[in-house]
């Protein structure tokens, strides 16, 4: 480990922007097990420290990082969004201007292409933000984050599983609301 900072003099965090395996590229060199430890630690380290500066940002509100995640692109785009204040609210994060409950999905999943959309019955409409690594991603549209808008009555018609509501099986096909 000593060496890789000594020779990279870069910092870690540059070097976790794609992968270990891209590390080791980078340095010629395979990691062992206690570098890979290290590595590790510094990684979680880093994440953590990331969050702080998120939540000093106000991007997260919480400790649910990917729902505040989505809860935060969601607010950036056009949706007229207002948080709840209460952070346990029952199958909506928010409101819309003219009232209506919010639920805000996030999906990020490089092998699950389920995404839940909880009970239609709580809210009038749901965002749903798939990540870059999202399997639902349609890559005919780019950008890193996308967001759509699917109305209680679309997810209860059109996605509605025996006992819960769910986007996946196949990428999603219109185009997005919003790109982020």
């Amino acid at each position: 480990m000593e060496y890789v900072e000594k020779e990279a003099n870069v910092g870690w965090s540059l070097c976790f922007l794609h992968s270990i395996s891209d590390m080791e590229v980078l340095f010629g060199m395979k990691l062992n097990s206690e570098d890979k430890k290290e590595a590790i630690k510094k990684a979680i380290k880093d994440f953590f420290s990331a969050v702080d500066i998120l939540k000093e940002l106000d991007v997260m509100r919480s400790d649910r990082y990917l729902g505040d995640l989505g809860e935060y692109l969601a607010r950036q785009c056009d949706y007229n969004i207002e948080l709840a204040k209460n952070l346990r609210n029952k199958g909506y994060d928010g409101t819309s201007k003219s009232g209506e409950k919010v639920e805000v999905k996030f999906h990020n999943s490089t092998k699950g292409r389920n995404v839940s959309l909880g009970d239609p019955n709580t809210y009038g409409y749901v965002i749903v933000v798939l990540g870059p690594k999202s399997r639902l991603r349609n890559s005919a549209y780019e950008g890193d984050f996308l967001l759509y808008k699917l109305s209680a009555s679309d997810v209860a018609e059109n996605h509605l599983k025996p006992s819960k509501c769910s986007a996946g099986k196949r990428p999603f096909d219109r185009k997005p609301d919003f790109t982020f």
